[in-house]
């Protein structure tokens, strides 16, 4: 008797642990609105994910980074058109030269975590590269700073001159 309530417990024990475990949600289909974003471009991100639980919520990251930092990740709660998750984002680092996503998909309490995906971003329209100066040889500095020592130099001869001719 004792042998037939251990393996009813064991095996109660085993079909509950298997009820508990269920597979994760997937991501596919994601497509990027336009196909190469430039810097300062707004964005649509559309994905395709399924599970089989319920879905209750999406919630779509970004950063927007250049080769040595990232600004702050921004988050936006994606709608559901057609069994498809939307997100619109307008880019806001003039610096960028790449931007990152994942997705957070929240079903029956429990929260999945994508991987970040980096997408690289296609210089700016102003001629130059991304966070440059638009290729016109400035180095980014104030128009007319220039004209100061060249001022400071002309008044320092002029007071020269003033002296050696009152002597």
């Amino acid at each position: 008797m004792k042998k037939i309530l251990t393996a009813t417990i064991v095996l109660l024990g085993l079909c509950l642990a298997s009820a508990v475990v269920s597979a994760e949600p997937v991501v596919e289909d994601v497509t990027i609105v336009p196909a190469q974003p430039k810097v300062l471009d707004t964005i649509t991100v559309t994905a395709t994910i399924t599970s089989d639980e319920e879905i209750d919520e999406v919630t779509f990251r970004i950063k927007e980074c250049d080769e040595t930092l990232c600004m702050q990740t921004e988050s936006h709660e994606m709608d559901l058109v057609d069994g498809e998750y939307t997100v619109t984002d307008e880019l806001t680092f003039e610096g960028a030269t790449y931007f990152g996503y994942q997705f957070i998909i929240t079903s029956n309490g429990n929260e999945t975590e994508t991987d970040f995906v980096n997408v690289t971003l296609q210089p700016a329209d102003n001629g130059g590269t991304n966070g440059g100066n638009g290729g016109n040889g400035d180095d980014g500095g104030l128009p007319g700073f220039e004209l100061i020592p060249l001022f400071v130099a002309t008044l320092i001869v002029i007071f020269y001159l003033r002296r050696k001719r009152s002597e």
